[in-house]
């Protein structure tokens, strides 16, 4: 049980990781596109994502770019296709 509570930690760990790596590699959507992962976590750490700014900027679902729809981050902008 302790071996499992570790590796969940280390991999809770390389998620973090990714995700600040991503958030430096990420630039405002406004003038650099809403199409890229890190553009949108950017966005999310900067208060520029609701509702509203994901439907004026992001195609339904079903048309999002291979990097954001393949990505289990993307639960945090899901949008369901109509």
């Amino acid at each position: 049980m302790r071996k499992t509570a570790q590796d969940d930690v280390r991999a809770l760990e390389r998620r973090l990781a990714q995700g600040r790596e991503l958030l430096e590699a990420g630039r405002d959507p406004r003038e650099h596109g809403w199409l890229e992962l890190p553009n949108l976590i950017w966005a999310t750490r900067h208060g520029l994502v609701d509702g509203r700014a994901l439907t004026d900027n992001l195609p339904l679902s079903r048309n999002w770019p291979p990097e954001i729809a393949s990505s289990p981050k993307n639960l945090a902008f899901g949008r369901a296709s109509a």
